[in-house]
């Protein structure tokens, strides 16, 4: 059973970006849980090219380019990471922050502000 108390992101290993699952989901109560999304998210070359990898050859006769996205055991430019609340506390302090600086900065910054706010999901 997961600790209820703990929180787990996908990051990319190198530059930190948090992944979004095909669902709009950037986080998730246990390890197991957030591999599976990673799992289900992918479909397309496409989708796997936009995060930075390659589809794998599948000589499957269900994959007409014969080729698939990789599974989570199958790549290492991602990993998964337990947030510690101190972070989710100051992830907080700089929404409302930015939710202050609204309509008090250049317009591409408060595009740029409006944009993060808007895919932000607070729990």
């Amino acid at each position: 059973m997961s600790n209820p108390n703990k929180t787990y992101i996908i990051q990319h290993k190198i530059t930190k970006e948090q992944f979004e699952a095909r669902s709009g989901k950037t986080s998730w109560k246990a390890p197991g849980h957030a591999k599976n999304a990673w799992n289900q998210s992918f479909f397309s070359q496409k989708q796997v090219e936009a995060v930075g990898m390659e589809m794998i050859p599948d000589p499957s006769r269900y994959s007409p380019e014969r080729k698939r996205p990789p599974l989570w055991s199958e790549q290492d430019v991602f990993e998964v990471v337990e947030l510690k609340h101190e972070t989710l506390s100051k992830l907080e302090e700089a929404v409302e922050l930015l939710k202050h600086l609204q309509g008090r900065c250049g317009w591409n910054e408060n595009v740029m502000i409006n944009e993060f706010l808007e895919g932000y999901k607070g729990e």
